[in-house]
Protein backbone atom coordinates (compact mmCIF):
# COMPACT_ATOMS: atom_id res chain seq x y z
CA UNK A 1 0.00 0.00 0.00
CA UNK A 2 1.40 3.26 -0.64
CA UNK A 3 1.92 6.36 1.71
CA UNK A 4 -0.70 7.96 0.07
CA UNK A 5 -3.32 5.64 0.26
CA UNK A 6 -2.87 5.05 3.99
CA UNK A 7 -4.07 8.96 4.82
CA UNK A 8 -7.44 8.09 5.68
CA UNK A 9 -5.70 5.93 9.01
CA UNK A 10 -4.17 9.30 9.98
CA UNK A 11 -8.07 10.73 9.61
CA UNK A 12 -9.58 7.90 11.74
CA UNK A 13 -6.61 8.39 13.93
CA UNK A 14 -7.24 12.34 14.47
CA UNK A 15 -11.03 12.07 14.76
CA UNK A 16 -10.38 9.00 17.74
CA UNK A 17 -8.22 11.84 19.53
CA UNK A 18 -4.91 9.71 19.14
CA UNK A 19 -3.36 12.96 17.97
CA UNK A 20 0.72 11.79 19.04
CA UNK A 21 -0.26 8.45 16.94
CA UNK A 22 -1.27 10.71 13.86
CA UNK A 23 1.58 13.41 14.38
CA UNK A 24 4.25 10.07 14.18
CA UNK A 25 2.08 8.75 11.01
CA UNK A 26 2.27 11.69 9.08
CA UNK A 27 5.74 12.40 9.82
CA UNK A 28 6.91 9.26 8.51
CA UNK A 29 4.52 9.50 5.65
CA UNK A 30 5.50 13.09 4.23
CA UNK A 31 9.21 12.05 5.20
CA UNK A 32 8.68 8.85 2.33
CA UNK A 33 6.70 10.89 -0.06
CA UNK A 34 8.35 12.52 -2.93
CA UNK A 35 4.92 14.60 -4.70
CA UNK A 36 5.45 18.28 -3.97
CA UNK A 37 1.47 18.36 -4.53
CA UNK A 38 0.48 16.40 -1.46
CA UNK A 39 -2.01 18.53 0.60
CA UNK A 40 -3.63 15.94 2.56
CA UNK A 41 -0.80 15.02 5.06
CA UNK A 42 0.57 18.41 5.93
CA UNK A 43 -2.73 19.52 6.75
CA UNK A 44 -3.68 16.70 9.10
CA UNK A 45 -0.12 17.18 10.83
CA UNK A 46 -0.22 20.63 11.41
CA UNK A 47 -4.05 20.03 12.86
CA UNK A 48 -3.05 16.89 14.49
CA UNK A 49 0.09 19.69 16.43
CA UNK A 50 -2.76 22.08 17.11
CA UNK A 51 -4.75 19.95 19.49
CA UNK A 52 -1.95 19.01 21.78
CA UNK A 53 -0.83 22.90 21.26
CA UNK A 54 2.16 22.38 19.09
CA UNK A 55 1.29 25.55 17.68
CA UNK A 56 4.70 26.58 16.42
CA UNK A 57 5.57 23.18 15.14
CA UNK A 58 1.86 23.89 13.10
CA UNK A 59 2.67 26.68 11.36
CA UNK A 60 6.16 25.27 10.27
CA UNK A 61 4.15 22.31 8.84
CA UNK A 62 2.21 25.07 6.98
CA UNK A 63 5.43 27.19 5.91
CA UNK A 64 7.06 23.83 4.43
CA UNK A 65 4.26 22.48 2.53
CA UNK A 66 3.73 25.98 1.25
CA UNK A 67 7.26 25.78 -0.22
CA UNK A 68 6.79 22.71 -1.85
CA UNK A 69 2.66 23.39 -2.62
CA UNK A 70 3.30 26.72 -3.77
CA UNK A 71 -0.42 27.31 -5.39
CA UNK A 72 -2.33 25.27 -2.86
CA UNK A 73 -5.17 27.38 -1.58
CA UNK A 74 -5.90 24.87 1.33
CA UNK A 75 -2.74 24.56 2.86
CA UNK A 76 -3.25 28.70 3.10
CA UNK A 77 -6.30 28.34 4.79
CA UNK A 78 -5.33 25.76 7.02
CA UNK A 79 -2.46 28.79 8.08
CA UNK A 80 -4.38 31.17 9.01
CA UNK A 81 -6.06 28.92 11.33
CA UNK A 82 -2.38 28.14 12.63
CA UNK A 83 -1.25 31.10 12.59
CA UNK A 84 -4.13 33.22 14.09
CA UNK A 85 -4.35 30.85 17.60
CA UNK A 86 -1.30 32.55 18.30
CA UNK A 87 -1.75 36.42 17.67
CA UNK A 88 0.45 36.38 14.53
CA UNK A 89 -2.31 38.17 12.55
CA UNK A 90 -0.06 39.71 10.38
CA UNK A 91 1.00 36.17 9.10
CA UNK A 92 -2.54 34.92 9.15
CA UNK A 93 -3.88 37.79 7.25
CA UNK A 94 -1.27 37.51 4.74
CA UNK A 95 -2.59 33.70 4.05
CA UNK A 96 -6.24 35.19 2.98
CA UNK A 97 -5.01 37.51 0.68
CA UNK A 98 -3.15 35.36 -1.03
CA UNK A 99 -6.12 32.85 -1.65
CA UNK A 100 -7.57 35.76 -3.05
CA UNK A 101 -5.57 37.08 -5.39
CA UNK A 102 -5.38 33.39 -6.62
CA UNK A 103 -8.74 33.43 -6.56
CA UNK A 104 -8.73 36.42 -8.54
CA UNK A 105 -6.16 35.61 -11.24
CA UNK A 106 -7.97 34.96 -14.47
CA UNK A 107 -5.44 32.32 -15.24
CA UNK A 108 -6.07 30.32 -12.32
CA UNK A 109 -7.28 27.16 -12.57
CA UNK A 110 -9.81 27.51 -9.32
CA UNK A 111 -11.80 30.00 -10.67
CA UNK A 112 -13.61 27.19 -12.93
CA UNK A 113 -15.86 27.02 -9.67
CA UNK A 114 -18.20 24.70 -8.69
CA UNK A 115 -17.41 22.68 -12.04
CA UNK A 116 -13.97 22.17 -10.91
CA UNK A 117 -12.91 18.41 -9.74
CA UNK A 118 -11.82 18.94 -6.91
CA UNK A 119 -14.88 20.49 -4.70
CA UNK A 120 -12.42 20.63 -1.45
CA UNK A 121 -11.06 23.70 -3.44
CA UNK A 122 -14.23 25.37 -4.15
CA UNK A 123 -15.03 24.78 0.15
CA UNK A 124 -11.85 26.39 0.49
CA UNK A 125 -12.69 29.38 -1.80
CA UNK A 126 -16.24 29.72 0.18
CA UNK A 127 -14.74 29.43 3.61
CA UNK A 128 -11.90 32.21 3.01
CA UNK A 129 -14.77 34.49 1.64
CA UNK A 130 -16.68 34.31 5.13
CA UNK A 131 -13.33 35.12 7.02
CA UNK A 132 -12.55 38.13 4.40
CA UNK A 133 -15.83 39.81 5.25
CA UNK A 134 -18.53 38.53 1.83
CA UNK A 135 -22.01 37.80 2.80
CA UNK A 136 -22.67 34.54 4.29
CA UNK A 137 -25.69 33.78 2.33
CA UNK A 138 -23.60 34.85 -0.81
CA UNK A 139 -21.10 32.50 -0.04
CA UNK A 140 -23.93 29.77 0.70
CA UNK A 141 -25.03 30.20 -2.58
CA UNK A 142 -22.12 30.69 -4.84
CA UNK A 143 -20.08 28.47 -3.15
CA UNK A 144 -21.30 25.88 -0.52
CA UNK A 145 -24.24 24.81 -1.80
CA UNK A 146 -22.96 24.47 -5.78
CA UNK A 147 -20.10 22.07 -4.04
CA UNK A 148 -22.51 19.79 -1.72
CA UNK A 149 -24.41 19.22 -5.41
CA UNK A 150 -21.49 18.30 -7.54
CA UNK A 151 -20.20 15.97 -4.44
CA UNK A 152 -22.73 15.54 -2.16
CA UNK A 153 -20.44 13.09 -0.29
CA UNK A 154 -17.70 15.31 0.74
CA UNK A 155 -17.39 15.55 4.16
CA UNK A 156 -15.84 19.03 4.56
CA UNK A 157 -19.19 20.55 2.92
CA UNK A 158 -21.51 19.89 5.27
CA UNK A 159 -19.10 21.01 7.97
CA UNK A 160 -18.72 24.53 6.25
CA UNK A 161 -22.32 24.85 5.80
CA UNK A 162 -23.09 23.43 9.25
CA UNK A 163 -20.87 25.83 10.90
CA UNK A 164 -21.89 28.61 8.82
CA UNK A 165 -25.18 28.36 10.27
CA UNK A 166 -24.18 28.26 13.77
CA UNK A 167 -22.61 31.36 12.97
CA UNK A 168 -25.12 33.30 11.51
CA UNK A 169 -27.65 32.07 13.69
CA UNK A 170 -29.16 29.75 11.38
CA UNK A 171 -29.74 26.71 13.72
CA UNK A 172 -32.03 24.68 11.33
CA UNK A 173 -29.70 25.04 8.47
CA UNK A 174 -26.97 24.09 10.63
CA UNK A 175 -28.67 21.13 11.95
CA UNK A 176 -29.87 19.81 8.76
CA UNK A 177 -26.03 19.59 7.28
CA UNK A 178 -24.76 17.85 10.51
CA UNK A 179 -27.82 15.62 11.12
CA UNK A 180 -27.11 15.04 7.30
CA UNK A 181 -23.40 14.45 7.64
CA UNK A 182 -24.03 12.27 9.95
CA UNK A 183 -25.45 10.10 7.53
CA UNK A 184 -22.92 10.02 5.89
CA UNK A 185 -19.98 10.03 8.80
CA UNK A 186 -21.52 8.39 11.30
CA UNK A 187 -18.66 8.28 13.34
CA UNK A 188 -17.10 11.91 13.54
CA UNK A 189 -16.95 13.71 16.75
CA UNK A 190 -16.88 16.76 14.97
CA UNK A 191 -20.69 16.39 13.46
CA UNK A 192 -21.85 15.64 16.79
CA UNK A 193 -20.58 18.38 17.83
CA UNK A 194 -21.99 20.62 15.65
CA UNK A 195 -25.26 18.64 16.10
CA UNK A 196 -24.96 19.70 19.64
CA UNK A 197 -24.25 23.74 19.29
CA UNK A 198 -27.13 23.08 16.61
CA UNK A 199 -29.78 21.90 19.16
CA UNK A 200 -28.75 23.44 22.26
CA UNK A 201 -31.22 25.99 22.56
CA UNK A 202 -34.17 24.10 21.06
CA UNK A 203 -33.73 20.37 22.30
CA UNK A 204 -31.56 20.04 25.55
CA UNK A 205 -31.68 16.62 25.55
CA UNK A 206 -30.61 15.87 21.33
CA UNK A 207 -27.47 18.13 22.14
CA UNK A 208 -26.53 16.13 25.71
CA UNK A 209 -27.11 12.98 23.32
CA UNK A 210 -24.17 14.61 20.58
CA UNK A 211 -22.15 15.72 23.18
CA UNK A 212 -21.84 12.08 24.51
CA UNK A 213 -21.60 10.27 21.30
CA UNK A 214 -18.75 12.79 20.30
CA UNK A 215 -16.50 11.91 23.33
CA UNK A 216 -17.42 8.48 23.11
CA UNK A 217 -15.73 8.21 19.52
CA UNK A 218 -13.34 11.02 20.82
CA UNK A 219 -12.44 10.93 24.65
CA UNK A 220 -10.02 13.68 24.11
CA UNK A 221 -11.85 16.08 21.83
CA UNK A 222 -11.44 19.52 23.61
CA UNK A 223 -14.34 21.36 22.49
CA UNK A 224 -17.07 18.70 23.51
CA UNK A 225 -15.10 18.42 26.73
CA UNK A 226 -15.47 22.14 27.16
CA UNK A 227 -19.23 22.57 26.42
CA UNK A 228 -19.19 20.35 29.12
CA UNK A 229 -17.54 22.24 31.53
CA UNK A 230 -19.56 25.68 30.35
CA UNK A 231 -22.44 23.67 31.40
CA UNK A 232 -20.93 22.75 34.62
CA UNK A 233 -20.28 26.45 35.74
CA UNK A 234 -23.89 26.95 34.68
CA UNK A 235 -25.09 24.73 37.23
CA UNK A 236 -22.64 25.82 39.91
CA UNK A 237 -20.71 22.31 39.91
CA UNK A 238 -17.30 23.81 39.98
CA UNK A 239 -15.56 21.02 41.45
CA UNK A 240 -16.91 18.56 38.75
CA UNK A 241 -15.79 21.52 36.17
CA UNK A 242 -12.37 21.49 37.50
CA UNK A 243 -11.84 17.93 37.05
CA UNK A 244 -12.88 18.67 33.02
CA UNK A 245 -10.30 21.87 32.67
CA UNK A 246 -7.60 19.43 33.92
CA UNK A 247 -8.58 16.80 31.43
CA UNK A 248 -8.46 18.95 28.54
CA UNK A 249 -4.78 20.61 30.28
CA UNK A 250 -3.49 16.99 29.61
CA UNK A 251 -4.64 17.09 25.81
CA UNK A 252 -3.18 21.05 25.41
CA UNK A 253 -1.52 22.62 28.19
CA UNK A 254 -1.87 25.93 26.45
CA UNK A 255 -5.85 25.92 25.31
CA UNK A 256 -6.75 29.38 26.03
CA UNK A 257 -10.18 28.68 27.34
CA UNK A 258 -9.02 26.51 30.03
CA UNK A 259 -7.15 29.26 31.66
CA UNK A 260 -10.34 31.42 31.05
CA UNK A 261 -12.91 28.79 32.63
CA UNK A 262 -10.43 28.93 35.52
CA UNK A 263 -10.06 32.48 36.46
CA UNK A 264 -13.99 32.43 36.16
CA UNK A 265 -13.79 29.89 39.10
CA UNK A 266 -11.03 31.72 40.98
CA UNK A 267 -13.15 34.94 40.55
CA UNK A 268 -16.41 33.12 41.96
CA UNK A 269 -13.91 32.14 44.82
CA UNK A 270 -12.99 35.47 45.97
CA UNK A 271 -8.90 34.14 44.64
CA UNK A 272 -8.07 36.99 43.42
CA UNK A 273 -4.44 35.52 43.21
CA UNK A 274 -5.58 32.62 41.25
CA UNK A 275 -7.79 34.71 39.24
CA UNK A 276 -4.71 36.81 37.36
CA UNK A 277 -2.43 33.93 37.41
CA UNK A 278 -4.46 31.66 34.89
CA UNK A 279 -5.99 35.01 33.12
CA UNK A 280 -2.19 34.92 32.23
CA UNK A 281 -1.54 31.40 31.54
CA UNK A 282 -4.66 31.71 29.08
CA UNK A 283 -3.24 34.02 26.98
CA UNK A 284 0.39 32.74 27.08
CA UNK A 285 0.23 31.74 23.44
CA UNK A 286 -1.31 35.42 22.29
CA UNK A 287 -1.21 38.06 24.60
CA UNK A 288 -3.79 39.80 23.26
CA UNK A 289 -6.29 37.66 22.57
CA UNK A 290 -9.81 38.74 22.71
CA UNK A 291 -11.41 35.55 23.04
CA UNK A 292 -10.04 35.11 26.55
CA UNK A 293 -11.61 38.41 28.26
CA UNK A 294 -14.64 38.24 26.63
CA UNK A 295 -15.23 34.23 27.67
CA UNK A 296 -14.09 35.11 31.27
CA UNK A 297 -16.37 38.30 31.09
CA UNK A 298 -19.94 36.54 29.75
CA UNK A 299 -19.20 33.76 32.48
CA UNK A 300 -19.40 36.15 34.96
CA UNK A 301 -22.41 38.16 33.48
CA UNK A 302 -23.97 34.95 33.54
CA UNK A 303 -23.94 34.98 36.95
CA UNK A 304 -25.00 38.61 37.36
CA UNK A 305 -21.84 39.58 37.83
CA UNK A 306 -22.53 42.76 35.19
CA UNK A 307 -20.15 45.14 35.93
CA UNK A 308 -16.99 42.97 36.06
CA UNK A 309 -18.61 41.33 32.66
CA UNK A 310 -18.11 44.72 31.08
CA UNK A 311 -14.56 45.42 31.96
CA UNK A 312 -13.68 42.14 30.91
CA UNK A 313 -15.31 42.84 27.40
CA UNK A 314 -13.77 46.64 27.24
CA UNK A 315 -10.60 44.88 27.54
CA UNK A 316 -11.04 42.03 24.95
CA UNK A 317 -12.38 45.52 22.75
CA UNK A 318 -9.25 47.34 23.26
CA UNK A 319 -7.41 44.42 21.40
CA UNK A 320 -9.63 43.56 18.84
CA UNK A 321 -12.58 46.64 18.07
CA UNK A 322 -14.14 44.64 15.64
CA UNK A 323 -14.55 41.70 17.95
CA UNK A 324 -18.52 41.01 17.44
CA UNK A 325 -18.62 38.42 20.33
CA UNK A 326 -17.57 41.07 22.86
CA UNK A 327 -19.55 43.74 21.36
CA UNK A 328 -22.61 41.79 21.69
CA UNK A 329 -22.44 40.95 25.28
CA UNK A 330 -21.17 44.33 26.23
CA UNK A 331 -24.55 46.15 24.59
CA UNK A 332 -26.03 43.33 26.84
CA UNK A 333 -24.18 44.13 30.34
CA UNK A 334 -24.31 47.74 29.14
CA UNK A 335 -28.13 47.36 29.32
CA UNK A 336 -28.18 45.30 32.56
CA UNK A 337 -26.55 48.01 33.95
CA UNK A 338 -28.93 50.67 33.23
CA UNK A 339 -26.73 52.40 30.48
CA UNK A 340 -28.99 52.40 27.75
CA UNK A 341 -27.57 55.13 25.53
CA UNK A 342 -24.08 53.73 25.57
Amino acid sequence: MSVFGDIEDGQKLFRKGKYEECIKMAKKALSNYDSDRDEEWPILLSRAQGEIGRYADAQETIRTAIKSNYRSIRLRLEGYYAFVRTGLEKEANNFLDEINELSDSSQNRYRRGPSYRDPLNVITLGRAAILLGADPRLVLDNYLEPAKKVAPKTREVYLAIGNLGLDKGDFELAAKNFDEGLKLFPDDPEFQFGRARAYEESDRETATEAISAALDENPNYAPALLFITDNLIDSEEYSKAQEYLNRIEKINPLNPDVGAFRAVLAHLEADSATEKATREKALEPWQKNPRVDYLIGKKLSQKYRFKEGELHQRQALAWDHDYLPAQLQLAQDLLRLGQEEE
